[in-house]
């Protein structure tokens, strides 16, 4: 990038040189004519020349310059984006259209949240879907119930411990009904599967993986709920590392110090 702002910027200054140049040739050719009407018209053109080529080519410099600016930091957020499979920006969760990437998904679905009531009942029948037609490997990772963060998680969402932790068991319930439904099903035609998990960790986002997609949803740091939160959606690079790579290896590492729920148990 810093080889084209050279670049353009020693052509500039050769402009400037040769039409300087030029205005002083014209002006002395002027003088070597000597008085009459060639003169007048070589010393006004030399002039204009001198001056108006002059401050012509200052301003353009200066719109070029910025322009150059605009679209030298347009071109490094583009190699950026390249760079890090950054799909989508959304100011709210309420902008994604999960549904869309659901109906599509056809190998992995990855859910982390603390329970996601809300994210579960408005895309449950998705996934259900997903669970008797294809061949997806469905994984919810929820936070346990059990965990030290429910105390100071429930005063961030302004609830009781005892009223979150039957929000996560109102969900689990809901992904078990899933569960028993594929079982019921049995369809040979499709190998799916779903598991949920608890785990213990620090609930700092919410992660969805589906496929070679994995949305990211930053939570608040200030107590309540709220809609308005950063979302980010990434896509899987076929080179290098990326922000999915990245996601994904802590949902896995995730998963692995997880406990496993035996649906029998709950």
């Amino acid at each position: 990038m810093e080889m084209i702002r050279d670049i353009y910027r020693t052509r500039f200054w050769l402009s400037v040189i040769v039409t300087f140049t030029g205005g002083i040739l014209l002006l002395y050719l002027a003088e070597l004519i000597g008085e009459g009407i060639w003169q007048g018209v070589v010393e006004n053109l030399g002039t204009a020349f001198f001056f108006t080529g002059i401050f012509g080519l200052v301003q353009e410099y200066i719109l070029k310059d910025k322009l150059v600016d605009v679209i030298l930091s347009k071109l490094n957020l583009k190699k950026d984006i390249d760079r890090t499979g950054i799909e989508s920006i959304f100011f709210g969760i309420s902008d994604i259209d999960y549904g869309f990437f659901l109906k599509k998904a056809v190998k992995n679905i990855d859910i982390v949240h603390v329970y996601g009531r809300t994210w579960t009942n408005s895309n449950v029948d998705e996934i259900k879907d997903r669970l008797i037609r294809s061949n997806c490997k469905i994984r919810i990772v929820l936070l346990d119930p059990n965990s030290l963060f429910i105390p100071a998680l429930a005063a961030h969402y302004n609830q009781a411990p005892e009223e979150l932790k039957q929000s996560i068991k109102y969900v689990s319930n809901t992904w078990k009904e899933a569960y028993l439904e594929k079982e019921q099903v049995k369809r040979r035609k499709t190998q799916s599967s779903i598991d949920l998990y608890y785990h213990t960790g620090f609930p700092a986002n919410s992660l969805y993986r589906i496929d070679e997609r994995l949305i990211f949803v930053q939570n608040k740091m200030t107590k309540g709920k709220s809609k308005k939160l950063p979302s980010f959606i990434y896509s899987k690079l076929d080179k290098g590392d990326s922000l999915y790579n990245d996601n994904l290896l802590e949902i896995e590492a995730l998963i692995n110090e997880a406990v496993k729920v035996d649906w029998s148990q709950l």
